[in-house]
């Protein structure tokens, strides 16, 4: 019996202490509830918003993203507290600091400083990893050095092969088949952002470039959309079009640009999509006057990347003449390369808020590096000058892709670059007389 009152007397004890608990106002972020004062403050539109108080200072920090010009706070303040200037509902611009002023029975005005930031985003990648590599011969019973370049479409990565164009899983790299259609022999294939696929003719005798589209990896037949007869005068000498870069950026059923640079010549193709509707099949004809004494984009080895959605937001001009590399819309930025570490292709890609810039190192030598441009003018910074300033240069060079079997050792050098949905990425890089290799990348944790 005595067993069972003490049990009673204990539970009762609890439940008690819990009732206590549950009346006590919430004082976690706020002083001792002493008249004059404010015990809570919170935001209550904004999913997220974390708010902290330190004596008579208020610090509200809001998600990456947030607005600040249309808060509604919730303010408790203790017991025989006014606030002023205020009434419940308001929106509040805390996008300056704000004084929040209240005052006690005895008519003391008190202040508190209000404070507001918005999160910053974490830019970049937190790690790259080798994601699969593929061997040409090997895994693909592939002619050596016969792959000249990559897209992506949707969760495939696609090579141009001798006149076709392999369709391989963008995740494991195993082979899916072909692409339907093809008219003829390739070069260069590349993608727009909704992951239409495009491929240029190789020409030698023929005087017209033919930009073929595909809408994706299962389409029957490609759609020709353009078809442009070359005037005598830019035709270049003992060169093959359509062996330089083909660039597609933006998505041509709203807006993009395309970009074929002039084999052995110093200027380059561009044609725009605006609105969904290509403006001219006669492209504008973009004239880069290169600093070495090699004046023209070489045979098979020449880039042109735009770095943004529309022409006005710049190029990348890779040269094969020993040294240097061009960035940037008014061909302010050089970046100089050792003898013998030519840049033989390029390739500007976007990811978790951050743009960056992928080049080969050289031939034989497969390594490739990844720069972030978000901030171009690192390009003309010291490696010291960077580090001060906190910009990211250089953050990435790859080991040497080893290769499988030596021919004809001139690379054929393709970059391409898949988002995943999971806010990760792929990079894939494709060396001839190697193979395929895809890098993942995993976004900075915001």
């Amino acid at each position: 019996m005595k067993k069972i009152k003490l049990f009673y007397k204990r539970l009762l004890l609890v439940l008690l202490t819990i009732s206590t608990a549950s009346c006590l106002p919430d004082t976690q972020l706020g002083p001792e509830k002493v008249e004059g004062s404010v015990i809570r403050f919170q935001i209550t539109n904004v999913e997220g918003a974390i708010v902290s108080m330190l004596g008579h200072q208020i610090n509200v920090s809001l998600p990456i993203g947030a607005t600040t010009n249309e808060l509604i706070p919730q303010i408790i303040v203790a017991q025989g507290t006014t606030i002023l200037d205020y009434t419940e509902g308001q929106t509040l611009d805390l996008s300056k600091d704000y004084i929040l002023k209240v005052m006690g029975t005895n008519n003391v005005v008190v202040e508190y400083l209000v404070k507001t930031v918005v999160q910053k985003p974490k830019p970049g990648f937190a790690q790259i990893e080798l994601l699969f590599e593929k061997k040409h011969s090997s895994f693909y019973g592939w002619t050596n050095n016969q792959q000249y370049s990559t897209a992506t479409s949707g969760d495939h990565v696609l090579v141009a092969n001798t006149g076709v164009i392999q369709v391989l899983n963008g995740n494991t790299g195993e082979p899916k088949g072909v692409l339907a259609g093809h008219p003829g022999a390739i070069h260069q294939i590349a993608n727009d952002d909704a992951g239409r696929i495009f491929s240029v003719n190789v020409i030698t005798t023929a005087t017209a470039f033919k930009i073929h589209k595909w809408e994706n990896v299962n389409s029957t037949a490609p759609e020709l959309i353009i078809n442009y007869t070359i005037p005598a005068g830019d035709w270049p000498s003992g060169g093959n079009l359509g062996r330089c870069l083909l660039s597609v950026t933006g998505d041509i059923s709203k807006n993009a640009v395309i970009c074929i640079p002039m084999v052995n010549k110093n200027y380059f193709y561009r044609w725009v999509y605006t609105n969904g509707q290509l403006v001219s099949n006669t492209p504008e004809k973009v004239t880069y006057n290169f600093p070495l004494a090699t004046k023209t984009f070489g045979n098979i080895t020449a880039n042109v990347n735009p770095l943004g959605n529309m022409p006005v937001d710049g190029y990348v001009v890779t040269q094969t003449a020993r040294g240097w590399e061009y960035i940037g819309k008014d061909k302010q930025y050089s970046f100089a390369t050792t003898d013998g570490a030519i840049p033989y292709r390029s390739f500007v890609f976007n990811f978790n808020k951050a743009k960056y810039y992928a080049g080969s190192v050289a031939t034989p030598n497969s390594a490739f590096y990844i720069f972030n441009i978000t901030d171009p003018k690192a390009i003309e910074l010291t490696e010291s000058q960077r580090f001060d300033e906190g910009i990211d240069f250089k953050p990435f060079q790859s080991v040497v892709f080893p290769v499988e079997t030596v021919g004809n050792t001139t690379p054929h050098i393709g970059f391409s670059f898949k988002q995943n949905a999971d806010g990760t990425g792929i990079l894939y890089y494709l060396y001839a007389n190697s193979g395929l290799r895809a890098y993942k990348l995993t976004p900075n944790e915001n």
